[in-house]
This record gives structure tokens, C-alpha cells and sequence, in this order.
């Protein structure tokens, strides 16, 4: 499952995490982030971290509309992953692509 990431994919993007989720075989979803179409090269976050494997706790759309002080704010979508850290994409500016992933459910017996 991959595609452009960008909000107006919100609900695509949604789906495809909650289809993973859905076939019973995956406890989480982990994304991929590239910086080319291709899914060919790893986007890195603002401290120089590869954007793989990353594991997702939400997924949020904020709508473009005017702040407090009338200026112009984009949409964005934004991602919380379970190491604590937040990608915030604005429609604007970047311009990534992911490739979602399942991570298998580990299954203990007592």
C-alpha cells in the first residue's frame, strides 16, 4: 500500500491502515516515508532520522483556514508514532511518498 502523502490521501490512507488492522494478522502499521516517487529514497525528519519503520499511533488532517492573526495556514496531515516523535507534512511544501506496512502480531504462550 503506498501513495503520495499529502491530506487530501487522509481517507485513503486511513483505509489502507485500518485494512491492514482488519485481516487480524497485524497488531501495528509502520510507514515508510521517500522523498521520491519512486519509494526509492528515505525521507529523514527535522534531526536527520530515516523516516522507516516507523510505527503508527494517529493520523490527523487539519484543514487550510486562517489563524488567530488572519494569516493563510495549509493543510497539513500529521502523524504521532509510538517512539514519542510527530511529522507534521504541509500540502505546500513537502512532497513525500509512503509505503505502509503490517508488523505481524508476536503470539506468547504461557
Amino acid at each position: 500500500m503506498s501513495g503520495s502523502l499529502n491530506s487530501s490521501n487522509y481517507e485513503v490512507i486511513n483505509s489502507e491502515i485500518c485494512d491492514l488492522l482488519n485481516t487480524g494478522k497485524y497488531s501495528y502499521v509502520a510507514i515508510n516515508i521517500y522523498s521520491n516517487s519512486n519509494c526509492t529514497a528515505i525521507a529523514r525528519d527535522e534531526e536527520g532520522n530515516d523516516l522507516t519503520n516507523k510505527i503508527i499511533l494517529n493520523v490527523s488532517k487539519i484543514l487550510a483556514h486562517k489563524d488567530e492573526n488572519g494569516n493563510d495556514v495549509n493543510d497539513k496531515i500529521t502523524f504521532t508514532f509510538n517512539d514519542n516523535s510527530t511529522l507534521i507534512l504541509d500540502d505546500e511544501f513537502d512532497n513525500y511518498w509512503y509505503i505502509l506496512t503490517g508488523v505481524p502480531m508476536k503470539f506468547t504462550k504461557f
